[in-house]
């Protein structure tokens, strides 16, 4: 994977450098003494204070040339200090997001864990306030593309509904954007992901289904925003309150359910628990999905 996707996407989390390197088993390999040596030369473009951007690429060159010797315990040690001066740093000369994006890269190297722990449970505390779904892998979903989740939506007369985490792991995003595909456009969407490990993002999504029409339209979506009750960094266990899914006038107020393992979409239904699988079963009769709840050929 490309330099830029570990510095400029949130797709990791923190406690997965220590997770990898407080193993007596390192991970590590000669690929990440080629990585290091990439996350060297896009240093400069970060805007790092000089002293800072110099500290940083001599242990990078440090444990690189460590790795190179087959030597990883000792290069491991080497990017626990890196990770720990970078955290050292978080807020003052280092932004906050920077940071984190910075020792998620350094937590990709070598990382041992990348299974689920546990299986996923189901993502809302009363399931009752959901009405039907729309299975994963409907195809042409977004006009071209498949449905790369589980639409998860809230009956009539339901104002609002409380979201858990599925699963322990750590926020690692909270973005506000605009649905290009809604009707009409630009319709609220809000990511909560949380990264299981190195291989495992849960992401929820929350569609509160408000009209970008209307005039109270930013205070709605000030008041979906302030309904999340994580912020970056925070672990989660599963069970954990992730926020409150609201609820609009356009009639399809969802939490849009999506996993992906390794960076693409997988049926969130066949990594969950019995228990949450029993409570899919018979929303999935009631939707768009006719008893379906994953329809894609490669799931």
């Amino acid at each position: 994977m490309k330099i830029r996707t570990f510095f400029l996407v949130f797709v990791l989390f923190t406690a997965s450098v220590f997770t990898c390197y407080s193993q007596d088993s390192v991970c590590l390999d000669s690929g990440d003494a080629t990585t290091l040596q990439e996350y060297i030369a896009f240093l400069p473009v970060l805007g790092l204070e000089k002293g800072i951007q110099k500290s940083l690429a001599a242990k990078m060159n440090n444990a690189a040339m460590l790795i190179g010797k087959e030597r990883f315990n000792a290069a491991s040690n080497i990017l626990d200090a890196l990770v720990l001066e970078v955290q050292g740093l978080t807020g003052g000369k280092i932004p906050s997001e920077l940071a984190l994006q910075i020792v998620e890269a350094i937590g990709q190297l070598g990382c041992c864990d990348t299974g689920l722990a546990a299986p996923l449970g189901f993502p809302f505390l009363n399931p009752g306030h959901i009405e039907r779904l729309a299975a994963f892998g409907i195809p042409n979903w977004s006009g071209t593309e498949p449905h790369n989740g589980i639409d998860l939506i809230l009956k009539s007369g339901v104002t609002s509904s409380a979201i858990i985490s599925p699963t322990a792991g750590t926020i690692t995003s909270i973005e506000a954007s605009s649905n290009p595909f809604s009707n009409p456009v630009g319709q609220m969407i809000l990511h909560v992901d949380v990264s299981v490990n190195c291989a495992w993002t849960v992401s929820l999504v929350f569609e509160p289904s408000f009209d970008p029409t209307l005039p109270e339209y930013e205070a709605l979506k000030t008041a979906q925003i302030n309904a999340i009750k994580v912020k970056v960094g925070d672990s989660v266990e599963p069970g954990s309150p992730i926020g409150d899914l609201l609820v609009g006038s356009l009639g399809y107020p969802h939490l849009h359910y999506m996993v992906q393992q390794d960076g693409s979409p997988v049926c969130a239904y066949q990594y969950s628990s019995t228990a949450a699988q029993e409570i899919f079963d018979p929303i999935a009769k009631t939707g768009e999905s006719s008893g379906s709840i994953c329809i894609s050929p490669d799931n």
